[in-house]
């Protein structure tokens, strides 16, 4: 079976649907993804009852996240930059173990990693943030938000601190946590 952990949309004809699993090796390997290369295909699909086959899906393809799933997916059209200080559009995807639930059965602290992307099946993501454990504990999404016109990073967490279900929690850092991206 398969885990669809979040979408993201950048356009109508480019929504990446990303899982936190299976991975390529069903527990280990690298990270699978879908393409949406039309909504209105991929829509029409649903609305006429499923009788007219899937279209506008491309996929599976594969990232390498160093064995980790995908938890979230955003695409950021602004608020990224590179050394030069221009922008620089990417997806930020968040990286975490591809065991399911529930809470009750994941580990306590596990590792997450915070990637850019291109979106370009050829281009290989580009690890950010090796480690989020200083940042947050349980980080389940990822986003960019403006505070007082400064970008931030945004991160929602299970406040997973032992065993059973944590609570909900958001917390932001300023963006230079994650450096220029490539």
């Amino acid at each position: 079976s398969m885990n669809v952990e979040d979408i993201a949309f950048r356009s109508s004809t480019e929504i990446i649907v990303g899982l936190r699993a299976p991975l390529t090796s069903r527990t280990a390997g690298n990270a699978y993804y879908f393409r949406i290369n039309s909504l209105t295909s991929f829509t029409n699909y649903w609305a006429l009852g499923y009788g007219a086959g899937l279209q506008g899906v491309a996929g599976p393809y594969d990232l390498n996240l160093g064995g980790l799933g995908i938890r979230s997916i955003k695409w950021c059209a602004t608020g990224l930059t590179n050394a030069q200080g221009s922008p620089v559009p990417r997806y930020l995807i968040l990286a975490g173990a591809a065991n399911g639930g529930p809470l009750q059965r994941e580990q306590y602290r596990q590792k997450f990693s915070l990637y850019s992307w291109t979106g370009n099946t050829n281009n290989a993501p580009t690890k950010l943030i090796d480690d989020l454990r200083r940042y947050a504990i349980r980080p389940e999404g990822v986003d960019l938000i403006q505070v007082g016109n400064v970008w931030r990073i945004l991160f929602v967490e299970d406040r997973f601190l032992a065993t059973g279900y944590g609570t909900r929690n958001a917390i932001h850092w300023p963006l230079s946590i994650v450096g220029p991206v490539p």
